[in-house]
């Protein structure tokens, strides 16, 4: 992950036929984290259970929508992300 003053490029490491992805800052309402222990989709509920704590994942709201960036991790580094992306972006 690579952040600058206007964008976050994001590249997954394992993926071979996946290019980086690219998130503008102004198109960022805001930035968060989220826990997806319980999971609610429109054919039921889904549980992730993990004996680490990793269910987290730091998100970004763009109108309406929400987009995972980072998945599966703890808490304490989910807020740590989180938290640097704010102090450069805002």
């Amino acid at each position: 992950m690579t952040i600058d003053h206007e964008t976050l490029t994001v590249q997954y490491k394992n993926k071979l036929f996946t290019s980086p992805k690219t998130y503008l800052k102004e198109e960022t309402d805001r930035i968060g984290t989220k826990n997806f222990e319980v999971e609610r989709h429109q054919l039921g509920v889904r549980y992730h259970f993990s004996i680490s704590g990793s269910t987290y994942s730091v998100i970004l709201i763009q109108k309406e929508s929400e987009i995972r960036i980072v998945d599966w991790i703890t808490k304490v580094k989910a807020d740590e992300i989180a938290g640097e992306l704010k102090r450069i972006w805002y």
